[in-house]
């Protein structure tokens, strides 16, 4: 903050959990070791049908 730069804890945790992911070891001084983040802004995979056949795609009489 004294040299005009200001950095949120969100990106603290985002440093520590990419570094973790390259196989670092800063996580282990977190105080709390958290199993599983909820992530935001992820795309939703609820309402996506699996093998989705377009209408063109499909025989004339299901049509």
């Amino acid at each position: 903050m004294e040299q005009g730069v200001s950095i949120s804890h969100e990106w603290i945790y985002q440093y520590i959990y990419a570094d973790r992911h390259s196989g670092g070891d800063l996580y282990r001084y977190l105080r709390c070791q958290k199993v599983r983040r909820k992530r935001y802004g992820v795309y939703d995979r609820r309402g996506s049908i699996p093998n989705q056949v377009s209408v063109d795609g499909r025989p004339a009489h299901c049509r």
